[in-house]
């Protein structure tokens, strides 16, 4: 009576309304399908110990009914579904350009979120060793054959031997002194500035409970100053970070408003005492100056002429002349001819140095 017992179970199975999930909480595809693979490995079961039984009986057949229930839950269950591709990461090559860091960093994430996209951990491995060229790929090659003294065995284990090469070992200890260094200048954007602040302070694995207070002693004085008022109510590193943009672009504002107004235009619209706009007056020719622009004899032609008792005098001074040679253009001090008179006289011997008593 076994095999009717195991039949009898074979046809009932789970209830639809056992197995039913409610209707407010519907099972995801995942789900569905993880349900659908445990059905088909209990009704497995079943077929096996049914033909089991069937031998030990030398039955030879299995019922019909049953195959026929297998093979239609093999063919209603869909098959897995691949995980969306992952983004390749760059070829390595020297560990510069791109970076060893960023580099290792993307093709962890390869491995891990395109997991089922791998067949072995061999294909893995060729994976890995297919993202690399130059001076990575001649790393890898030697063990990577299969005919090395001590080949690779895990994807892991190139990316850990590539990373011995590349990465600095006291890469923590130098951003750490890079972090202390670093200030924020006057001249510096804070959107630089804080970027490069967050590098060092990953790199150098700086606690996150500092960062608040270091960025305060860091930011220049002047987006210090700005914010003095306001420092207590900033109780957040992103509160500390907004605030601090916000200084710096108002300030960057402010200076570039100063700069525009010294480098403006100089010849605003002059106002008067009865507030009208006076227009600029217009260049005066030199002999018409009232500024004091000197006429052709050098005098200005505003100054007043001195007046001489001498009638041949006053002449050549209304003229502008030259009381010694009469010639318009200059004063009598700077006469060349005088010079050249006295230049003559100071040549010429006295009566000693001729021989003569004077006359």
């Amino acid at each position: 009576m076994a095999p009717l017992n195991t039949a009898r179970n074979l046809r009932s199975g789970p209830s639809t309304e056992d197995s039913a999930t409610p209707a407010n909480d519907s099972p995801s595809p995942a789900d569905v399908i993880t349900n659908q693979q445990a059905e088909i490995d209990r009704l497995s079961a079943l077929l096996a110990a049914v033909q089991d039984e069937n031998r030990t009986r030398d039955a030879g057949e299995t019922p019909a009914w049953v195959e026929t229930l297998v093979r239609a839950m093999r063919q209603s269950s869909p098959p897995p579904t691949k995980t969306n591709k992952f983004p390749d990461p760059p070829v390595l090559t020297d560990g510069q350009d791109p970076s060893f860091e960023g580099w290792m960093a993307q093709i962890q994430d390869k491995l891990l979120v395109n997991a089922d996209q791998f067949s072995s951990e061999r294909a893995q491995m060729a994976y890995v060793f297919s993202r690399t060229s130059g001076g990575a790929l001649k790393h890898l090659q030697p063990r990577y054959r299969n005919d090395a003294a001590q080949p690779f065995q895990t994807a892991n284990e190139m990316i850990q031997y590539l990373s011995r090469i590349y990465q600095d070992p006291d890469r923590v200890d130098k951003a750490r002194r890079e972090y202390r260094r670093l200030y924020m200048k006057a001249s510096d954007s804070f959107n630089d500035f804080y970027t490069r602040f967050l590098h060092l302070a990953g790199e150098g694995q700086i606690l996150e409970e500092n960062l608040q207070d270091d960025l305060w002693e860091k930011v220049s004085l002047d987006i210090q100053t700005s914010l003095i008022g306001v420092k207590r109510t900033l109780t957040t590193l992103d509160a500390v970070k907004e605030a601090c943009q916000s200084a710096d672009n108002d300030l960057r504002r402010i200076k570039d408003l100063r700069t525009r107004t010294r480098t403006g235009p100089t010849a605003s619209p002059r106002v008067g005492t009865g507030g009208a706009e006076r227009a600029p007056s217009k260049p005066s020719t030199p002999t018409a100056s009232r500024q004091g622009t000197p006429a052709p004899n050098g005098r200005p032609a505003d100054r007043p002429r001195p007046v001489y008792d001498d009638p041949k005098t006053q002449a050549l001074s209304n003229q502008g002349a030259c009381f010694l040679c009469h010639e318009i253009g200059h004063f009598a001090r700077d006469c060349t001819a005088k010079r050249a008179h006295v230049a003559e006289v100071q040549e010429e011997p006295s009566y000693e140095e001729q021989g003569k008593e004077q006359p």
